[in-house]
């Protein structure tokens, strides 16, 4: 199955629902522009117009195994015969009990103990707030361009200016920050790991407030598929024993394979204290988990009520259909995939890349892909290209995501299951997008 468009995109049937919506919905919760989903399976999505697109996105990385896995259908439709909704906390129930099983057998912690949560921003809040009950000290070193949610505990350690500036006066004042490495735009810093670590055992030394956690994504997602250099996040792990700081791994986006590797700590062959999961366990449920080791999430017992809670906490049908998709996950040559995918994509961009000067940089690990678009002297990002890229793209049945800090950055996240024809399509329409609008900028 390839992409189909049927009508102008949006077509008239979004662009309706879309004003419709627009006039009853918070501002800005949906771009303008965009199209209305109908339904989707496997690598595809159809509008409400039955315009067909391949989802290079997999739903902001969700979907690995695709869009309505019948393994997953099954799950939750099963559950749903039995048990809808549960009491969070109180009373466990079988699936919430088998999910958390799964979690602990492929978590990459030794005899870890699972939190659920309702979403990624939660995971990482109930890994700050361990990180405070187990060291008693309250500061957290994130980085610069870290993305870790938008409620108010993630949004603390978040980095982005434009979510955080509207809320500074009622946001924490106890993170830190220090430098990602981003290997394209320090090309004139000399050893970019080792300046890395450098500037990272500085901060932590200088810190005003005793650290008790380290926050880090294995590679940085919605900042531009930021690859770090190897080994720095085996400096991380040296700096945390050194100087007993609890190393929090975010693999939301990164885990359950996105990076070629179950894990992105594996690529540097590290064990983290706390690590946060989401996106593509849950088959496209709202689901989440925290994983701690065991000394640290003992923390937690007190006696009377919970210390963290939620009226939906380990909800049955999520569970369901998230043990059904880490099920698919680990039983099938996942990794396999992710990496031939990734080597054929990657060579791909490539060779797209040597004949188009708007493209600066090429860089990913597994299914985290990311084009870097540039302006004429190769470094200045040229965020409008990535805005014309993408609406290209669209048009043609292909949908692609700008990011990045400075939005310059193209970013491919896929399912794992794209066929042959799927990635020549892909890449057929990316290269003609790229040169259409390199023509244009001139």
């Amino acid at each position: 199955m390839l992409p189909k468009i049927v009508s102008a995109v949006p077509g008239p049937r979004s662009q309706a629902l879309l004003a419709q919506l627009a006039a009853s919905e918070a501002p800005s919760l949906t771009l303008p522009g965009g199209i209305v989903w109908a339904e989707a399976e496997g690598a595809f999505v159809t509008d409400v117009d039955g315009n067909r697109y391949l989802d290079l996105a997999a739903a902001f990385g969700v979907v690995g195994i695709g869009h309505r896995h019948p393994a997953v259908l099954a799950a939750i439709q099963a559950q749903s015969q039995r048990l809808i909704h549960g009491m969070g906390d109180v009373f466990a129930h079988e699936a919430r009990i088998e999910l958390v099983q799964l979690i602990k057998q492929h978590a990459p912690i030794a005899d870890g103990r699972v939190f659920l949560a309702g979403g990624g921003a939660e995971s990482i809040e109930i890994a700050l707030k361990t990180a405070m009950l187990a060291t008693q000290k309250p500061g957290v070193l994130a980085f610069t361009g870290g993305y870790h949610g938008l409620s108010y505990g993630s949004l603390a350690a978040t980095n982005r200016a434009d979510f955080r500036q509207p809320f500074l006066p009622q946001l924490s004042n106890h993170i830190q920050r220090a430098p990602y490495p981003y290997p394209f735009r320090w090309r004139s810093t000399g050893d970019c790991l080792d300046w890395a670590l450098a500037t990272t055992e500085q901060a932590i030394k200088t810190s005003p407030s005793p650290l008790g956690a380290l926050i880090v994504e294995p590679v940085q997602g919605r900042e531009g598929e930021i690859v770090p250099p190897d080994g720095w996040l085996r400096g991380l792990r040296q700096l945390c024993d050194q100087y007993e700081i609890l190393l929090i791994a975010d693999e939301i986006f990164t885990g359950w394979g996105r990076t070629g590797k179950w894990w992105g700590v594996n690529h540097d062959g590290i064990e983290p204290d706390l690590i946060c999961m989401g996106k593509g366990m849950t088959g496209g449920l709202q689901i989440a988990a925290c994983v701690g080791r065991a000394e640290h999430m003992a923390h937690w017992q007190v006696n009377g009520e919970p210390l963290h809670t939620g009226t939906f906490m380990g909800h049955p049908l999520a569970c369901a259909g998230a043990a059904a998709a880490i099920r698919v996950l680990t039983e099938h040559t996942t990794l396999d995939q992710v990496n031939q995918l990734s080597t054929q994509l990657l060579r791909g961009l490539g060779a797209i890349a040597e004949d188009c000067a708007l493209v600066g940089d090429v860089r990913g690990r597994g299914l985290m892909l990311g084009l870097e678009l540039v302006q004429a002297d190769g470094i200045t990002p040229n965020p409008s290209a990535v805005m014309q890229v993408t609406s290209f793209c669209q048009a043609q049945g292909v949908l692609v995501l700008g990011g990045g800090m400075d939005g310059n950055v193209l970013s491919l996240t896929p399912p794992f299951i794209l066929n042959q024809a799927q990635v020549a399509y892909a890449l057929n329409v990316l290269q003609q997008a790229l040169t259409t609008v390199a023509e244009y900028q001139k």
